[in-house]
């Protein structure tokens, strides 16, 4: 074969399979309440090269990680945790979900106010 007919596209289009997507970005609440806790989070910079089908959220006491206090899976970007305690600090967990599974879960907390 010469040169000249060799198929360019065989050495360029290489398909990559789809991975897990990357953690959510910008994960922060706005000022918590008495009684309540809005998050909000934007999408993963990277989703893993398939679209993300849900956000697996979780909330905790953040004195007691293992038991959930509330749990979310939707495409919502924010999540508002109600019926909590005054001068209590709650933690949440967010990890984005697509085909491939699970992407790294991210983390924050916030104490609510009297």
């Amino acid at each position: 074969m010469k040169f000249n007919e060799l198929n360019i596209n065989s050495l360029s289009n290489k398909n990559t399979a789809a991975t897990v997507p990357d953690g959510v970005n910008a994960l922060k609440n706005d000022i918590p309440l008495a009684n309540s806790i809005n998050w909000t989070w934007t999408s993963p910079v990277y989703d893993g090269g398939a679209a993300i089908d849900y956000y697996y959220v979780r909330h905790f006491l953040s004195s007691d990680l293992e038991t959930q206090l509330g749990i979310q899976v939707s495409l919502s970007l924010s999540y508002n945790a109600t019926g909590l305690d005054p001068l209590t600090s709650y933690t949440i967990k967010v990890r984005a979900h697509n085909n491939e599974g699970n992407g790294a879960t991210v983390t924050d907390a916030a104490t609510t106010i009297i």
